[in-house]
């Protein structure tokens, strides 16, 4: 019965990892959709040494790095859940405002 418990103890620690490794992940693509939104609004826009933003009471992401290359703007972002941390990178370009997504990945 103990060695059941346990195992049944472990099964649950890892879905919680797993959900933590998602929201890490989403709140990462979350901020590179914020900035995505701002370039929209300001091409100018730069988050300098990071931009931290908060998405709930305890957790929040970071707007790392925009660099420009040619045409090409590359978003940096990042976010660390309950210990999960995800770090995601994309690529852009702007018609007239309006974003087009060149590759989008978890790095």
């Amino acid at each position: 019965a103990m060695e059941a418990s346990k195992d049944a103890y472990y099964a649950r620690l890892r879905v919680l990892h797993t959900a933590y490794a998602e929201g890490a992940r989403l709140a990462a693509r979350t901020c590179t959709n914020i900035a995505l939104l701002r370039l929209a609004q300001d091409i100018s826009y730069a988050p300098g040494n990071g931009e931290s933003i908060p998405l709930s009471k305890n957790e929040g992401c970071s707007i790392d790095s925009i660099t420009v290359v040619s045409d090409i703007y590359t978003i940096h972002s990042s976010s660390l859940v309950r210990g999960s941390y995800s770090s995601w990178e994309t690529q852009a370009r702007f018609d007239g405002g309006n974003p087009s997504v060149i590759s989008s990945r978890e790095i």
